[in-house]
């Protein structure tokens, strides 16, 4: 048993130190040991007078056993190495394919029309999302240009934008894309010079602005309608109110200067102008409110939105809830604009929203100014509302308003539940 133990132990010891010798020094080793065998055979047989033949056989197979030896685990350690090396390759491919299909995945899912150029303008390779936009196949698309798919008017500006991408590596404006059926799409175009096999491409992303571009009209008709629409009150307002108040002065002062008439008349026709131009003189006043409300400019827009929501509250159909917190004072463009769209919600909340209670709360904070309205009436629906022609005025006044200061305005509640809008604008105070 300790034999056959020390055997072993031996032969693994002698393996593992012929493993640990170089590469090279191991290709070596069975000519090394063959030489040295034959050697101390031929020493023998001179000694000894062996037969030649005898000897040359030996010679054989003790060189073809250690070399049987020697190569033997040689070979079964390179088809190891060569084994799990085939699993790194193929584990490698794998993993490579599977992050080719993640991106391709990626790219298809993106909702944006994205484009690769190359320096001619070729289109490389393009999304899913280019090709259902403009109506084209995936191999359709690859075989064009950029000015392909671009109005003919704009062409001739198309190699200045592509200098100035390679100039500064990127670039972004609005243009529009003809489809297959040659309808124009508005789009923003977003470009970005990047490098792929030392090569660089343009990629460009385009965004569909179409609804955008819809809003935007519908804005801008809303502010023109919101302009005729004051030019018209305020028109009323001078020729019904104060026009008559002038007429009646003009006529009191004509019998005044005629002389037809004794002193008793000329002091009831001065007491009459008089209280007419005091009435005037009020009139004004009031026409001058409306236009830019004198609490407002005196006092400020808190003070502004606190008196308007007393006057209300007097009604007692609708209670007001008015909360300022940590306010200052911005720009009165701003101001007066909040001042107005305060106005238009408590109108339409009490036009046609029968709630009871409404909360009012204005805050500014890192520079942004929100103001949050709330109420408990019936609600609606601020998509159909915009869409709608005949009942969105109001509402398209109030958003064309904001835009004007760059603000942004949120809803927070369905249709039936009340109504909650957000508004924050971005303010210097």
């Amino acid at each position: 048993m300790d034999d056959c133990a020390s055997s072993k132990l031996s032969k693994l010891s002698v393996k593992k130190i012929f493993l640990k010798l170089p590469v090279k020094l191991r290709l070596y080793t069975p000519l090394i040991i063959g030489i040295i065998v034959a050697a101390a055979i031929v020493i023998l047989s001179s000694l000894f007078n062996f037969n030649s033949t005898f000897i040359s056989v030996l010679i054989i197979l003790i060189f073809s056993v250690i070399v049987f030896f020697i190569t033997e685990v040689s070979i079964h350690r390179f088809l190891k190495q060569l084994e799990v090396s085939n699993k790194k390759l193929l584990s490698a491919r794998e993993a490579l394919k599977e992050s080719e299909n993640r991106f391709r995945s990626l790219f298809n899912s993106i909702t944006d029309d994205i484009f690769l150029i190359d320096y001619d303008l070729n289109i490389i390779e393009a999304n899913r999302q280019a090709c259902e936009t403009l109506g084209y196949t995936m191999d359709e698309l690859l075989s064009m240009k950029i000015p392909d798919i671009r109005p003919a008017s704009m062409k001739e500006t198309i190699l200045t934008n592509r200098d100035k991408i390679y100039q500064t590596g990127k670039l972004s404006y609005e243009t529009e894309l003809i489809t297959k059926d040659g309808i124009s799409i508005p789009v923003e175009l977003n470009y970005r010079l990047i490098e792929y096999n030392n090569i660089k491409y343009i990629l460009g992303v385009a965004r569909n602005i179409s609804e955008r571009k819809k809003l935007e009209r519908k804005i801008l008709s809303a502010v023109i309608q919101a302009e005729e629409k004051e030019r018209e009150r305020l028109s009323k307002d001078l020729h019904d109110g104060l026009g008559p108040l002038l007429s009646a002065i003009k006529i009191y002062l004509n019998e005044l200067v005629s002389g037809e008439i004794d002193n008793k008349e000329k002091e009831e026709m001065n007491k009459y102008s008089l209280e007419l131009i005091d009435e005037a003189i009020l009139t004004t006043r009031v026409v001058s409110n409306n236009l830019m409300p004198r609490v407002m400019s005196n006092y400020g827009l808190v003070k502004a939105i606190e008196s308007f929501c007393k006057k209300i509250n007097l009604t007692h159909k609708t209670t007001i809830h008015f909360n300022s917190v940590n306010y200052s004072s911005v720009d009165q463009t701003t101001e007066l604009i909040i001042y107005r769209v305060v106005n238009e919600l408590l109108n339409n909340t009490i036009k046609h929203a029968s709630a009871q209670q409404v909360c009012i709360l204005l805050e500014v904070k890192e520079n942004i100014l929100t103001l949050t309205y709330e109420d408990d009436g019936i609600g609606f629906d601020f998509d159909k509302m915009l869409n709608d022609p005949k009942t969105g005025m109001g509402l398209k006044n109030i958003i064309s308003r904001i835009k004007s200061v760059d603000g942004i305005i949120l809803t927070d509640k369905p249709a039936g539940k009340g109504c909650k809008i957000i508004i924050r604008v971005k303010t210097e105070i």
